[in-house]
C-alpha cells in the first residue's frame, strides 16, 4: 500500500510541477588548433512551461564563442500534452592549443507558473558535464605527415624487394 502512495504522490507531483530535461554535449573531443566544435545545449520539457536561458558565455575561458543559434521543435501527439524541445549551438573556437576544458557550466531556464492569472518566472540552473578538448597544433600536423609518408616508403620499398626476389 506504502509503494502505491507514493507513485501517486509522484504522479500528481509531475503533474503540478512540469519536468525540463536539460542536456549538454560536444561534437568532437580532438580538434586541430584551426577547427571548431560545437556544444550543443538541449533543453525538453511541457510546451509553455519554461523559458529557455542558455549558458554564461563568460565562464568557458578556454574557448571564445563565434557563433550562436537557436532551434525549437514542438511536437504534439493525439491525446497528449505538446513538448516543446529548444536547441542552442555554440560555436566555440579554441583560444590556444594542448588540453583544453570547458569547465562544468550552468544552463539557465525559467520555469513558467500561472498563479491567480499571474505568470511567474522561478529560476532553475542545471550544472552541465565538464569536457576536456585536445587541441593539436602544426607541429603535430607536420610530424603526422612525416610519419606517413615514411611509412609509406618503406611499405614501397618492402613491395620492390619482395617483387624483385620473385622474378
Amino acid at each position: 500500500m506504502k509503494h502505491y502512495i507514493f507513485l501517486l504522490l509522484i504522479l500528481f507531483s509531475n503533474i503540478l510541477h512540469s519536468t525540463i530535461v536539460v542536456e549538454g554535449k560536444i561534437n568532437k573531443k580532438i580538434i586541430y588548433k584551426w577547427q571548431n566544435i560545437e556544444y550543443i545545449l538541449e533543453f525538453t520539457g511541457d510546451a509553455g512551461t519554461f523559458k529557455v536561458e542558455g549558458l554564461n558565455e563568460n565562464a568557458i575561458s578556454d574557448f571564445e564563442v563565434i557563433n550562436k543559434r537557436v532551434e525549437s521543435e514542438l511536437s504534439d501527439k493525439e491525446n497528449e500534452s505538446p513538448i516543446s524541445k529548444y536547441r542552442i549551438f555554440y560555436t566555440l573556437k579554441p583560444i590556444g592549443k594542448g588540453k583544453l576544458k570547458i569547465p562544468q557550466l550552468e544552463a539557465r531556464y525559467y520555469e513558467i507558473r500561472n498563479d491567480n492569472s499571474l505568470a511567474n518566472l522561478i529560476p532553475h540552473e542545471e550544472i552541465m558535464e565538464e569536457y576536456r578538448i585536445r587541441v593539436f597544433g602544426y607541429p603535430f600536423l607536420i610530424a603526422t605527415i612525416t610519419e606517413c609518408l615514411i611509412i609509406s616508403l618503406i611499405v614501397f620499398f618492402v613491395y620492390r624487394a619482395v617483387k624483385s626476389q620473385r622474378t
